[in-house]
């Protein structure tokens, strides 16, 4: 009897340690995801925002070349949704700036910052150059932006296959050497 509760006992402890740990590592686990789908999803509105600047931007310097204004003065009747959208992203740049790099690597924060002064500084030259000034950087921060999201984010390099997987591949459309596959 005494052996059997030894054994009962033993038992149970040892599941109760497996089942805390295999619990905290799936809790840690669960955590670590849903803050990298916020990062995510930050850096994703902020694409979008530095991407709806950018096309403002865009519009006004087409619109600069043609009548040496920009649209809100050349037609000031108008109303512009994507001066909408401009004023909005923005807005959430300026408040990413302001959080700084809690949710954001350091390097994507530098870029926000210089974008937000080279939007507020008025422009040089004529206002077509100004807009192709303005036009040009942003779309050169837009791209570094994404260059740094995809750092901070752990998606700069593709998932290899392993190479077992390349190897089956090959065999099954009929491939059976190592050599590589010659195109007619």
């Amino acid at each position: 009897m005494g052996e059997f509760l030894i054994s009962l006992l033993s038992t149970i402890l040892g599941g109760s340690i497996v089942l805390v740990v295999g619990v905290r590592l799936a809790l840690r686990r669960f955590y670590t995801e849903r803050w990298w789908e916020r990062k995510a999803e930050n850096y994703m509105e902020l694409v979008e925002a530095i991407d709806h600047v950018l096309q403002w931007l865009e519009k006004n310097l087409e619109c600069a070349r043609k009548n040496g204004r920009g649209l809100i003065d050349a037609y000031p009747m108008t109303t512009y949704p994507e001066h909408e959208k401009y004023r909005e992203g923005l807005a959430r740049l300026r408040r990413a700036a302001s959080i700084g790099d809690f949710l954001l690597s350091r390097h994507a924060v530098v870029l926000i910052e210089y974008l937000i002064s080279l939007i507020d500084r008025p422009g040089q030259g004529t206002v077509a150059e100004a807009y192709e000034h303005w036009a040009t950087e942003t779309g050169s921060v837009l791209e570094g932006f994404k260059v740094a999201a995809k750092r901070d984010l752990s998606l700069d390099e593709p998932p290899r296959r392993p190479p077992f997987i390349h190897h089956r591949l090959r065999r099954r459309f009929g491939h059976t050497s190592d050599k590589s596959v010659q195109k007619p």
